[in-house]
């Protein structure tokens, strides 16, 4: 099986698309699987395993960290036509996957796609409202152009399906426990950070306010002036310098690769994770198979993950003084910390690569082997939708 790829970043650890699509190709690699990619932002020559071909880009005005992709038609298809792919795997929805699409149609191969993040909802977090319609009709083209698309979590499948999109199929995503485990923690991190007597309550991700992060930084102001519990925010973006004036006490440790995020999960005591946007909630899983009880925005899909009181808390979006009150809980509270530490730990290996692998790889071959044997529904045409 020959397999194109295409995604609007791939930079080794950028974020969780980047990191599980990077992992998702690792793993093909690893059954022998032919492999292209192509994407505006290719990882550096180190971490590249199959090629990437990078394709001409844009930077998208208000979200900085991100380019918006300006293929040539003719040259994405000069190289799919010396590959001969038996499918292609759109991983954003741009126009590079609308070329990719438009090659799949006319050469008759199967094309699928993962829905990983909510466009719209960015576009509107952000007051964009003039590019909602061109988003909106590249969208409606891939997902009406796509054998399948694969959602994350069952949320996305019943957002998606109320939206009458119904050429879905679940597929979450997995974590690697022999990165992401609790034999990862590390006392000298703990005392580089300072932290002896406190409490390290952790934030790890994109540092841009569609994560919720003005929620976070309300519930920092009503517990600055606590001695027992340190903020620790891990990752960049476009908010940093702001957030860094709202939670000036905070330790901001930057952006950091798989093995030291790892260790600063497995080091700390609370996860936070107030997001409102996610269609996974990858943090929440690695945090999680970390040993690290997660307290997240009882939204969507981190429901599926967080089961309250359990291995986890769940707390009303948007709620500074929920967050707050969870986080002072947690932290006083040694034995309930403890148990929830352990079943979150519990929780992170039920979802490991290696099935989830599995479980993609046997939708390949119906698609390419089996066509009539597929169960699913043909793509409806969405033309007039706007379900957003």
């Amino acid at each position: 099986m020959r397999i194109a790829i295409t995604c609007a970043n791939l930079v080794k650890d950028t974020d969780g698309v980047a990191r599980v699509v990077n992992k998702t190709i690792e793993k093909l690699k690893e059954q022998k699987i032919e492999m292209i990619a192509f994407s505006p932002a290719p990882p550096l020559k180190q971490d590249q395993i199959i090629p990437v071909f990078k394709v001409p880009s844009i930077p998208i005005p208000f979200y900085k960290e991100y380019r918006f992709a300006m293929p040539s038609f003719a040259k994405i298809k000069k190289q799919l036509d010396e590959f001969k792919p038996d499918i292609i795997h759109i991983h954003s929805q741009d126009l590079l996957g609308v070329m990719a699409i438009m090659y799949a149609r006319q050469n008759g191969i199967p094309v699928v796609t993962t829905y990983h993040t909510d466009y719209i909802f960015v576009i509107r977090f952000y007051k964009r409202y003039f590019l909602e319609k061109l988003a909106w009709q590249v969208i409606k083209f891939n997902y009406k152009n796509c054998h399948l698309i694969f959602c994350p979590s069952k949320f996305v499948v019943n957002t998606l399906k109320t939206r009458k999109i119904t050429n879905t199929a679940l597929l979450n995503h997995g974590v690697d426990t022999n990165v992401f485990n609790p034999q990862k923690a590390s006392k000298k991190l703990r005392e580089k950070l300072q932290a002896d007597g406190k409490k390290l309550v952790l934030y790890a991700g994109r540092i841009v306010w569609e994560k919720g992060l003005k929620t976070l930084a309300d519930a920092y102001k009503i517990l600055e002036d606590r001695k027992d519990i340190l903020f620790v925010i891990a990752g960049k973006g476009s908010a940093k310098k702001e957030l860094q004036k709202l939670m000036p006490k905070a330790r901001f440790i930057g952006h950091l690769d798989a093995k030291t995020l790892s260790e600063i999960y497995a080091s700390s005591d609370i996860f936070v994770f107030p997001s409102l946007t996610e269609t996974f909630g990858l943090a929440i899983l690695e945090a999680m198979a970390s040993g690290l009880p997660v307290i997240g925005a009882d939204v969507g899909c981190n429901r599926e993950l967080i089961e309250n009181n359990f291995n986890g808390i769940l707390f009303s979006p948007r709620s500074p003084h929920k967050l707050a009150k969870a986080i002072v809980n947690l932290a006083t509270n040694d034995e309930l910390r403890q148990n929830l530490s352990q079943k979150a730990a519990e929780s992170g290996k039920q979802k490991p690569w290696d099935e989830i692998i599995k479980q993609l790889l046997v939708y390949y071959d119906l698609l390419v082997y089996h066509k009539d044997q597929l169960p699913i529904r043909k793509p409806v045409d969405s033309q007039d939708l706007d379900p957003w």
